[in-house]
């Protein structure tokens, strides 16, 4: 097993390996009993893995009725759901006593399970259990907790360190391709932001041969350094994990989500490349490099159908990241090392959506 310690106040570590369910009984008994674990998570994964997960959860005084589902989609993460979730965890906390919330799913599951246990009696722990390779090396670290808003993705939320991140790799046996792209696509990034070691092994690995553990550990090392560094993201280092998502949101929402989340990222990485090529700051090799391992694993690096412009930019300008009338970008400057940026113009911006249509 390896363990990464995410350097946050508190911290916490984030356990790592392959059949590694039962380290949570030793894990709550150190930390969090006597509280009653709640158990958010969707149907498809607990048909799947629930019969792994329930003896472990047994053994620290959990019972079936302590379980919450939630839908199996975006749906999940929004405001009539979280309250429906956070009034039967008030409803299952019944005398009061103190509880544990144990997220066992995707990002969906982890970011609504966070949410609550951020905000029902100002705070309580949670467990992050992350099934898929997306919320593994990504959104199960660092707190960041939400639901959405019509108007947009992750509007309403708050910072929520997990008490305990379990990762699992075995989860990894029932994800179809597509999921795993999704998580390729945020392994990219942190090879771009960070680490040109990490980069060339996604280049050179050959198909989905990878060694997992390996793999999933160097990402939320990557992950679990920055948060430390810039928790809150007052600094501006933590801003860095938005590689690709400044379009890739907005691509999101304008093709309403006929690209994923994984796919979005991807084209919002070629899209910052491109920007960074044009601006002088980075090169055409590392974009050709960009593009080559996105190409590599399925991801797309061209829209493929004309963007609906009026569309995009309502939800560009409706982007967090966007503030003061400036568009705040990640430029990579060469594979492992990214410059923030809020000089991105508006010509620029349109340039790189010609680019990825296809048009340049």
């Amino acid at each position: 097993m390896r363990t990464v310690m995410v350097n946050t106040t508190p911290g916490y570590p984030v356990l790592i390996g392959n059949g590694i369910l039962q380290e949570l009984v030793g894990e709550y008994k150190k930390k969090f009993y006597p509280r009653i674990p709640i158990v958010v998570s969707n149907q498809k994964v607990f048909d799947l893995w629930g019969e792994e997960l329930v003896p472990v959860l047994r053994q620290v005084g959990w019972k079936r009725g302590y379980l919450i589902i939630v839908p199996d989609s975006e749906e999940a993460k929004s405001l009539p759901v979280f309250a429906d979730v956070i009034k039967r965890v008030a409803d299952l906390d019944k005398d009061r006593k103190s509880v544990l919330i144990v997220a066992f799913g995707g990002g969906v599951v982890g970011d609504l399970a966070g949410f609550v246990a951020g905000t029902y009696r100002r705070g309580v722990p949670i467990v992050q259990i992350p099934t898929t390779l997306l919320s593994q090396i990504d959104s199960s670290i660092g707190g960041k907790t939400a639901v959405n808003l019509p108007s947009g993705k992750n509007i309403v939320g708050v910072y929520h360190q997990p008490a305990l991140v379990l990762i699992d790799v075995r989860f990894l046996s029932t994800l179809d391709i597509k999921q795993m792209r999704e998580g390729l696509s945020e392994g990219i990034k942190y090879g771009i932001i960070r680490s040109p070691d990490l980069f060339t092994y996604l280049e050179k690995v050959e198909g989905m041969s990878f060694d997992w553990e390996w793999f999933v550990e160097e990402c939320v090392k990557i992950k679990a350094r920055v948060v430390s560094e810039d928790e809150r993201e007052r600094k501006g280092l933590r801003f860095i994990l938005n590689l690709g998502h400044t379009i890739g949101h907005a691509l999101e929402i304008e093709s309403n989500h006929r690209f994923s989340h994984g796919q979005a990222v991807a084209l919002g990485m070629v899209a910052a490349g491109y920007i960074s090529l044009i601006k002088g700051i980075g090169s055409e090799k590392t974009l050709s490099r960009i593009e080559g391992v996105i190409d590599k694993f399925g991801l797309p690096k061209r829209l493929g159908y004309n963007v609906n412009e009026d569309r995009f930019w309502n939800a560009l300008v409706r982007d967090k990241k966007f503030s003061g009338g400036r568009f705040r970008f990640v430029l990579p400057r060469r594979i492992g090392s990214v410059l923030v940026s809020d000089d991105v113009e508006e010509r620029e911006i349109r340039s790189s959506l010609d680019f990825i249509r296809g048009g340049i």
